[in-house]
């Protein structure tokens, strides 16, 4: 799903609701239809924005997404497996407590 969107244009409206163009949440919004994404109503178009899924990575077995690999300021500060100081600071910056415990 995620590579039937390759070469589409940039969606400067940011609408889950179209496919003719597509912004980077909207990918993972279309690449994984079983998971109920929350989207917020904006002007004219419904949207998911990064931080949202972002958050659904929160490290708890009941969150739909799971971080596998994290960069922050150009370098590798985690992948799963290693050290748990890049997940803290993912966590840390994205604003994740307790969101799906």
């Amino acid at each position: 799903l995620a590579l039937s969107n390759y070469g589409k244009k940039y969606d400067f409206d940011f609408n889950v609701n179209t496919t003719e163009t597509i912004v980077c949440s909207e990918l993972v919004y279309v690449a994984y239809p079983q998971i109920d994404f929350m989207t917020k109503k904006v002007l004219t178009s419904f949207t998911i924005s990064p931080d949202d899924i972002a958050k659904m990575a929160s490290g708890d077995k009941k969150a739909p997404l799971e971080l596998t690999f994290f960069a922050h300021d150009g370098k590798k500060v985690y992948a799963k497996g290693e050290k748990e100081e890049g997940d803290k600071l993912y966590r840390t910056l994205v604003g994740i407590e307790d969101t799906y415990r």
